[in-house]
């Protein structure tokens, strides 16, 4: 089962309410700059050719996102100093816009699993800490999926870098060896398959 980690006034809880990516709940992370908050997931056999798939929500409180967000791994599920980080999603990731009342929305994240000894079977997921005391803040996660790393990978930490009331300017981390990608756009809710597609050579784009 699930585990959690927490120090002082942390909390990690399930809600069931409209903000979720998908119904019914959603997992949210609520820390200071001084907490260790982490999310545990049941054992794992290996990681081998192996990564987890999850979305993110900067959930606003009364200061703009300060906190990165950390995947790693851990060989105890309850002692949070065999945490060993893989990959840490920094604010501006989480909240590409930068905006108060704009920047906050679900987005997916995906986090390979190479070369992790033998010795760790546990995911962890960690709220982190800011280098100023920023108060509560908090981090939403939802859609996780562990599986296979496919052979041909989708694109990934994809940024707003730019924008503008009739466009944007967007970035992403690919294989080096694709030479072109898609782009599907539309209105706010618009259902995959059904927007405008464009080519794109090159990113930013």
């Amino acid at each position: 089962c699930w585990k959690r980690i927490m120090t002082g006034s942390d909390e990690i809880m399930v809600y069931n309410n409209a903000i979720s990516a998908s119904a019914p709940n959603h997992v949210s992370f609520k820390g200071t700059n001084t907490s260790t908050t982490i999310l545990v997931s049941p054992y794992v056999t290996d990681f081998v050719n192996k990564r987890v798939r999850f979305k993110l929500h900067d959930n606003k409180r009364a200061n703009f996102l300060k906190f990165s967000f950390t995947v790693g791994v851990l060989s105890n599920p309850t002692d949070a100093t065999t945490f060993i980080p893989i990959k840490t999603f920094t604010n501006e990731e989480i909240n590409p816009i930068g905006l108060f009342d704009l920047g906050s929305f679900w987005q997916q994240y995906i986090v390979d699993f190479n070369a992790v000894s033998a010795n760790n079977h546990y995911i962890g997921f960690k709220i982190g800490n800011a280098s100023a005391n920023f108060g509560e803040q908090s981090i939403l996660l939802d859609d996780i999926h562990f599986e296979e790393i496919p052979q041909c990978k989708e694109p990934t930490n994809i940024q707003i870098i730019n924008f503008d009331y009739d466009k944007v300017t967007i970035s992403w981390d690919s294989d080096v060896s694709v030479p072109s990608w898609e782009i599907e756009y539309g209105p706010t809710g618009f259902v995959a398959g059904t927007g405008t597609v464009t080519s794109a050579n090159t990113t930013p784009f």
